[in-house]
């Protein structure tokens, strides 16, 4: 009898042990289909349109989408899920508490947001605003709301610029005028 008692305890705690570390697992990951490569690819782009050129990035996104958000480094996560109107976050539950909500780790980032249809985010990526260059900068396309596939052409302007560091290459994505 009293190894029986034992044995209920033991097996209720292995249970709960290994419940919990799942959802802990479950609650780690972050978003899926991240497209990291893409902002190289709009990089290169920005590269062959050169100053005054265009780009249009339904040019350079290979997966299906409908829509392009562009969020900058202050949108919390609730804004992002009002703006995109349904519930999406690039964190994990754990970095969400983390972070307070801010999905961006530094103020020189955007996030773009690829949507089809209603509901399904079918690609994202964060994109370089400062740092390792070349960067690129989508200045007023933040916050804008949704720009559809055929509107999504960016005049490209070029900020390089030379400081006391030296030089670094670095790309301004405007919306072309079309929206």
């Amino acid at each position: 009898m009293r190894l029986k008692s034992l044995a209920n305890p033991l097996v209720i705690l292995c249970v709960l042990v290994v419940g919990v570390g799942a959802l802990g697992y479950a609650g780690l990951r972050a978003a899926p289909n991240q497209e990291p490569a893409l902002q190289s690819a709009i990089v290169r782009a920005a590269e062959r349109a050169g100053d005054g050129g265009t780009l249009r990035l339904g040019d350079l996104v290979s997966f299906g989408w409908d829509r392009v958000y562009v969020f900058g480094s202050d949108a919390t996560t609730g804004a992002i899920a009002r703006t995109l109107g349904f519930d999406w976050s690039p964190l994990s539950p754990l970095e969400g508490l983390v972070s307070a909500g801010i999905p961006m780790p530094s103020d020189d980032l955007f996030l773009l947001v690829f949507v089809q249809g209603d509901r399904e985010v079918a690609g994202w990526v964060e994109v370089n605003g400062d740092g390792d260059p070349p960067f690129l900068e989508f200045t007023d396309s933040v916050g804008m709301g949704a720009i559809p596939r055929d509107r999504a052409v960016f005049a490209v302007r070029d900020v390089s610029s030379s400081t006391f560091n030296g030089q670094y290459e670095g790309w301004e994505l405007d919306l072309a005028g079309n929206r």
